[in-house]
């Protein structure tokens, strides 16, 4: 079953990392391509927000700076390899810090629409989607909201042993579902958009994320993933 957005209890984000052979599904017609830090913020929510954004701009900025290389075939040059590092490295802590504020997902959506409004104006194009999950503790229920960032609307496939659930995502707007009764722990969950499949593993106990993000400029592409 799905409904709308809801937020997820304050919890920490599983610490592993798991690369797989499966994966998290689009149905679209384009495939837009899209890996972890705990982050705990020691002053006011609003000071660790600002920071965590001052410090994306800053580095966008400084790399930015560097020369241009031109290239004729697509390729990773280094600034722009950077900046997706960047964006792999500053999502998770926005989930933490929205998980300090009891706000998780607002604040995934507030920093997922500024790094595409900044990066934008540097005509870098920055699709991703992304999804979080948490098990309540008393039922076992796993919640699962979305976040699509993929300009375009999508269809998620989720498969956790066997049982599927498709979830619908309207473009910049986040949705969600539940799987009830989880016990394993951990558990594997595929997740399918479009062409992208991953199997990914999390921990039951643990607030997780996997996120596919992609940069494009130009003839410049990059893809990476977050499982966090």
């Amino acid at each position: 079953m799905t409904k709308n957005t809801s937020q997820l209890p304050r919890t920490g984000l599983a610490r592993q990392k798991v690369h797989s052979r499966a994966s998290v599904a689009v149905h679209s017609s384009g495939s837009a391509r899209l890996p972890r830090n705990r982050v705990h913020s020691s002053g006011p929510a609003r000071k660790g927000q600002f920071i965590l954004l001052s410090g994306f701009v800053f580095l966008m900025l400084l790399l930015l700076a560097l020369p241009r290389q031109k290239e004729l075939v697509s390729s990773s040059p280094s600034d722009l390899s950077l900046l997706a590092e960047n964006v792999v490295r500053e999502l998770p802590r926005a989930y933490n810090f929205g998980l300090n504020e009891s706000a998780p997902v607002s604040r995934l959506v507030n920093f997922s629409r500024f790094a595409q409004q900044t990066l934008r104006s540097q005509f870098i194009n920055l699709s991703h989607i992304w999804i979080v999950s948490q098990v309540d503790p008393a039922t076992n229920n796993l919640n699962l909201s979305a976040g699509n960032f993929l300009e375009q609307n999508v269809t998620a496939s989720l498969n956790l042993s066997g049982t599927v659930q498709n979830i619908t995502i309207t473009m910049n707007a986040t949705n969600n579902t539940i799987f009830s009764s989880v016990s394993t722990n951990p558990f594997n969950i595929t997740i399918q958009v479009g062409s992208d499949i991953a199997t990914v593993q999390w921990q039951r106990d643990k607030n997780n994320m996997f996120a596919i993000i992609s940069l494009k400029r130009e003839t410049q592409y990059i893809r990476e993933e977050v499982n966090a």
